[in-house]
């Protein structure tokens, strides 16, 4: 799963459109929508500011899906 996967992922479920984020981060909608689809360079500060306007830190966002990965993949090696 790619950065903007993990996103993109994210702010789903946040229930946050594409544009809450883009007000939220000051940005236009059509900015925000290059980033997510990984057409921008993600700068970690432009990171910084998704993570805090989705209220999650950053490592949180980066490991985003990946331990779910893990704990699933555990669950069934286990059964």
């Amino acid at each position: 799963m790619t950065l903007v996967d993990k996103i993109r992922a994210f702010r789903t479920i946040k229930n946050f459109s594409q544009d809450n984020l883009a007000q939220m981060l000051g940005i236009s909608l059509t900015a925000y929508a290059k980033l997510e689809r990984g057409e921008t360079e993600m700068s970690f500060t432009r990171l910084e500011q998704i993570a805090k306007a989705m209220e999650v830190r950053v490592v949180d966002l980066l490991n985003f899906g990946e331990q779910g990965f893990f704990y699933m993949n555990n669950s069934i090696n286990s059964s």
